[in-house]
């Protein structure tokens, strides 16, 4: 076996000289080789302390969590780095219930635990082994800090507000969290972020990805979220959410890039040639309500659109620009396109009138 030359002539004297550390190392059945560790571990001395703890590379996930369990009650022992020999199985173990064994194992081992918990919890990548790790420091009365590991304990233990305090450093674990299996936690991740992104403008690039949640209600925080941050890519990233089959996202994203203001134009634009034409009267409302005067050249692009509707809302938007159109709208009158010429000309006659009333 694979530590028979830690134990391979050596037999453990109970009363029926049962041969425990022999069959510990040599016997053939998984069942037999547990037993064999708990009963060694009644005997407990460096000879039996030297062959459990080489039981926790045997073959079999059942054997070696009973030397898990055998090392837990012998957490002190000065013959074996028993601490040590619980972080190794913990981080590396290829059977996850037997890494959560000796993670739980190493919680009322108390301050001596909380250096190497801290270490897997840096390196562990998988969630529920996060959490385990949270509840062995919380076991070991670990008080966490505001550093990554401190933000790594706040999301696995749920404590969103504390991550808030952690600022920076818990960008990296909640952008994991907002891809967990859960609506709530998802959500509140993406909350959780949008609160750290007011300080830290970091916190906006993992919320590109809740944009596209099977959750209404993620999404809708994402677009928030996004929008409240307000990177220089945030109109790119919310545009495509203008066809969002559900109209409080569709809505929450209108919002947001009237929000934005001019620094939403740009992509705006390049939404006006979408296929679908209520996305380009979407983009055409939402440039309306922005106002400014950097939305009348795109808006005359759309006087040329297939679609009434979006010709409508166009013409609607530059009436309103006022003066602020009137340049492009000459400019327009030149356009190949016959409906583009034509509505340029009635937007500058309105606004003549309008002019001349005044």
């Amino acid at each position: 076996m694979c530590w028979s030359a830690v134990v391979e002539t050596v037999t453990l004297r109970r009363r029926r000289d049962a041969r425990v550390l022999t069959d510990l190392a040599e016997a053939e059945d998984p069942s037999t080789r547990a037993g064999a560790v708990r009963h060694a571990a009644q005997r407990w001395d460096g000879e039996v302390a030297a062959a459990v703890a080489g039981a926790t590379d045997d073959p079999d996930p059942g054997v070696r969590r009973a030397a898990l369990r055998a090392l837990s009650d012998h957490l002190d022992d000065p013959d074996i780095p028993v601490l040590r020999t619980l972080a190794r199985v913990a981080a590396a173990d290829p059977d996850r219930q037997v890494r959560l064994a000796a993670v739980a194992a190493l919680g009322p081992a108390g301050q001596p635990a909380i250096e190497p918990l801290c270490q897997l919890l840096l390196n562990e990548t998988i969630a529920t082994m996060r959490e385990a790790i949270a509840e062995a420091l919380d076991d070991a009365g670990w008080v966490p800090d505001t550093t990554r590991a401190g933000a790594l304990y706040f999301v696995a233990r749920r404590r969103w507000d504390w991550c808030v305090d952690c600022g920076q450093a818990a960008i990296e674990p909640l952008a994991g969290a907002a891809r967990d299996a859960e609506e709530a936690v998802r959500l509140a991740a993406v909350r959780t972020l949008a609160a750290i992104g007011r300080q830290h403008p970091a916190a906006a690039g993992p919320l590109g990805a809740a944009l596209v949640d099977e959750s209404v209600a993620v999404r809708q925080a994402a677009v928030e979220a996004i929008g409240a941050i307000g990177e220089p890519d945030a109109a790119t990233l919310l545009c495509p959410l203008l066809s969002d089959p559900d109209q409080s996202v569709s809505g929450a994203v209108t919002d947001a890039l009237i929000a934005l203001g001019p620094a939403a134009v740009e992509a705006l634009a390049a939404v006006l040639g979408d296929t679908d034409p209520r996305v380009r009267r979407a983009a055409v409302e939402v440039l309306g309500a922005i106002g400014h005067e950097t939305t009348a050249a795109p808006l005359c692009v759309t006087l040329g659109d297939t679609d009434p509707e979006v010709r409508q809302a166009a013409e609607g938007a530059l009436t309103a620009l006022g003066e602020l159109a009137a340049r492009p709208l000459r400019a327009t009158l030149r356009d190949p396109t016959d409906h583009a010429r034509r509505s340029a000309a009635a937007i500058l006659e309105r606004l003549a009138v309008l002019s001349a009333e005044r």
